[in-house]
């Protein structure tokens, strides 16, 4: 298991995304990385594998699968379409499970009784993949689903937490692995409710990511994440120290006051103070 630091902490929570634009992950050719093996199948699988797990079981009928988990325990068997009139599952971690299955399976039940069987179930799943529930830390599991449909979850991600700002990190089959939003997908979507729960460390393989991730790079000004690809109209400026603007940011930068080919304009981050040039 791992945890960030600092530093870390303060640098993912910092990207500049919004909740209308995209972050993909990606890993850029002239970065060696241990991660290019496994990658296909780290894009590919499904939500509850970032979040849970970070990617690293492929089998969606595991033991430690959500699928699995959940469907064992669903109001109605999946499999014989028979209503269940007991909770099927007995979990020492959540003695309370079966309560609060059958208070939140009542016709009348409310937003509040759904979502604490919703997240005393995730975390019956979080704990299957060696993830530990805590009351308080900077990584947060997080699972929506309609309310209608509280036994079971339709999206699930992890957020990170440092100094108020939160950012969130997570996909969905054949989408790269998305940051930058504050907000869980789906989870604000009519008639959806959603559970969340502190975890008191994430993966290596989490945190193998999320490094690469962070090495990127991003605008001083800004907080923006350098794209894999630019326009011939959306480059970024780089100066002589390595500062990286955005392609709006460093629009705005001064120019030299004497001009040349490669560098026309002058970092001002921190009082640089050295000329930039266009790089894609």
């Amino acid at each position: 298991m791992a945890t960030l630091s600092i530093a870390q902490l303060d640098r993912i929570t910092k990207i500049n995304g919004g909740d209308t634009g995209n972050i993909d992950f990606y890993l850029p050719d002239r970065i060696p990385s241990p991660l290019w093996a496994k990658w296909n199948n780290l894009k590919d699988r499904a939500c509850w594998n970032w979040a849970l797990c970070a990617g690293e079981e492929s089998n969606d009928m595991s033991d430690s699968s959500p699928l699995r988990i959940y469907e064992q325990n669903a109001p109605i068997d999946p499999f014989t379409d028979i209503p269940r009139a007991n909770f099927a599952g007995n979990y020492v971690s959540e003695p309370n499970l079966a309560q609060l299955w059958n208070t939140a399976k009542q016709p009348h039940s409310t937003d509040q009784e759904r979502i604490a069987f919703m997240q005393a179930m995730s975390r019956v799943a979080a704990r299957a993949n060696g993830l530990t529930p805590v009351a308080n830390s900077p990584y947060k599991i997080h699972v929506t689903a309609p309310r209608d449909e509280w036994y079971h979850w339709q999206h699930w991600g992890l957020s990170i937490t440092h100094n108020g700002r939160t950012r969130f990190i997570q996909t969905e089959p054949r989408q790269e692995i998305n940051w930058g939003f504050t907000r869980l997908w789906e989870a604000d979507r009519r008639g959806h409710i959603e559970a969340s729960f502190c975890v008191s460390e994430i993966h290596q393989a989490h945190k193998d990511v999320i490094l690469e991730f962070i090495s990127m790079p991003m605008c001083v000004a800004c907080n923006k994440v350098k794209p894999a690809n630019t326009t011939f109209n959306s480059r970024w400026h780089e100066c002589q120290n390595d500062h990286n603007h955005c392609d709006t940011c460093g629009s705005r930068l001064p120019r030299m006051s004497s001009m040349s080919v490669s560098r026309t304009r002058k970092c001002t981050y921190q009082n640089c103070n050295t000329g930039t040039e266009l790089v894609s």
